[in-house]
């Protein structure tokens, strides 16, 4: 960084990754405008593009609500990552505002794919009675449907499945119900605002939050109807 920085090979940095103080600070002494995209563990003031993932949490349940579920699952992934833990807050937010069955049991996480049948004992256990899950991490909407389609378990006919995936990621054949994140976006604005930086070194620092889209598709619908005794 340095010797490209003092060679005037490069404007400026975009930063991607797990970017904290110690990161930022390597660059200071460059006077080289940086943006970060996406989410960052710096405490100091920051110039960043990312995606709202709390939004994200909040407009998955807004949606399987809307068509009627009650009892919706959190899939979820590492818990390591800021994301991670906003997509659940948001999920828990918009589960207490719209009275939706609130048990902790409905929100599981990555070490539950380590155990034998782990994800199918879950979605199956009768006294979750899970109609409807949010599957949080790119690419798991494949893993979840493999598991069901292994155990005869219909999709959405039994259980809708609404994923949280990336809009570069998502093939034309692959019409999943989802939450798209717009990490072109991210990458287009990032590099918009590490422009205006360079022409303006002394902007305040900001935090720039783009929202997520819903994509309807394939893969929910109301929940099955209960049979009369």
């Amino acid at each position: 960084v340095t010797r490209l920085s003092q060679a005037g090979s490069v404007d400026g940095w975009l930063l991607v990754g797990l970017v904290d103080d110690e990161v930022v600070n390597r660059l200071k002494p460059v006077k080289l405008p940086y943006v970060i995209l996406g989410d960052h563990q710096c405490t100091q003031p920051v110039h960043c593009v990312t995606v709202d993932s709390m939004a994200g949490g909040r407009l998955a349940v807004q949606h399987l609500a809307s068509l009627g579920h009650q009892r919706i699952g959190f899939l979820g992934g590492s818990m390591l990552h800021k994301y991670q833990h906003q997509s659940l807050e948001g999920f828990r937010a918009a589960v207490k505002e719209l009275g939706l069955v609130d048990d902790e049991r409905l929100i599981v996480h990555s070490k539950i794919w380590g155990e034998t049948n782990g994800v199918i004992k879950w979605l199956k256990n009768p006294e979750l009675a899970l109609t409807a899950v949010f599957a949080t991490e790119f690419g798991a909407m494949e893993d979840v449907s493999r598991i069901l389609k292994q155990s005869r378990v219909e999709v959405p006919k039994e259980i809708s499945i609404l994923s949280r995936e990336s809009d570069t990621s998502v093939g034309p054949d692959q019409h999943w119900t989802r939450i798209e994140m717009p990490m072109n976006e991210v990458g287009r604005q990032g590099a918009l605002l590490l422009h205006q930086l360079a022409k303006e070194p002394g902007m305040a620092s900001c935090e720039m939050k783009l929202s997520p889209t819903l994509v309807e598709g394939e893969t929910t619908c109301p929940p099955p109807k209960k049979e009369s005794h």
